[in-house]
């Protein structure tokens, strides 16, 4: 069996303006963990207005970890937040991607089997619950909940990897060599069960 999508954790790096004291040093902080640019930090750590200002929203485990301990270390749990997401990851880029189809910028599938099976497949992400006063203020830290986030399930084809390329190939080929105006298109199956080895369109 080859797996031709599978959905690994991210996390979403944001800051909270509006609690952060020293943002040159929140900023110095985090660009030098993460690479991002010291002044983009900085421009968003500055903006007293608002709540929340996303920095990053697809860091990977071992740089969350950094940003964590830098968390810890400093005492910065109203200033700077850590949330876990789903993201997919394409082990063959965009091998048969008309049958797999993809998902938009916030994680949703929109088309093919992302689509049709999105709602199991994307889990629930992590979530921060604030409490806030009469007037809209936070609340002190203290109020506040962090909600785990939950792992989405597996979907298992019967897409065989070397018959996908190979159709793929061919199709192209056969659509270049005949001038074919429109498309090409091609499906693989087993007789005696139908599933389906390969699916393309070219």
């Amino acid at each position: 069996v080859h797996c031709l999508m599978f959905t690994g954790k991210s996390f979403v790096l944001y800051l909270c303006p509006k609690n952060i004291d020293d943002p040159e040093f929140i900023a110095k902080k985090i660009s030098d963990i993460t690479g991002i640019s010291y002044n983009s930090i900085l421009e968003k750590a500055k903006k007293r207005g608002y709540k929340y200002q996303v920095v990053n929203n697809s860091l990977d485990k071992e740089t969350s970890d950094k940003i964590r301990e830098l968390i810890r270390e400093h005492s910065l749990d109203e200033q700077i937040k850590l949330t876990a997401s789903a993201k997919r990851y394409y082990p063959y880029n965009d091998l048969c991607s008309h049958a797999l189809g993809f998902v938009n910028a916030d994680g949703v599938g929109i088309y093919g089997l992302e689509k049709t099976y999105n709602n199991i497949l994307e889990g629930t992400n992590g979530k921060y619950i604030t409490a806030q006063n009469a007037q809209s203020g936070d609340m002190p830290f203290q109020y506040e909940t962090y909600i785990e986030d939950e792992n989405g399930y597996n979907l298992v084809t019967t897409v065989d990897t070397y018959i996908q390329y190979q159709l793929e190939l061919v199709l192209r080929n056969a659509s270049i060599e005949s001038g074919a105006q429109n498309r090409a298109t091609g499906i693989v199956m087993n007789p005696q069960n139908g599933a389906i080895y390969a699916m393309a369109t070219y």
